[in-house]
């Protein structure tokens, strides 16, 4: 379960990043 919560941050601040690198 720790595991898969993990996963699913480094997710979340994987796509934000995306994101902030696609508005600027």
């Amino acid at each position: 379960m720790s595991y898969d919560y993990c996963y699913k941050a480094l997710g979340v601040l994987n796509s934000l990043h995306n994101s902030n690198y696609t508005v600027l």
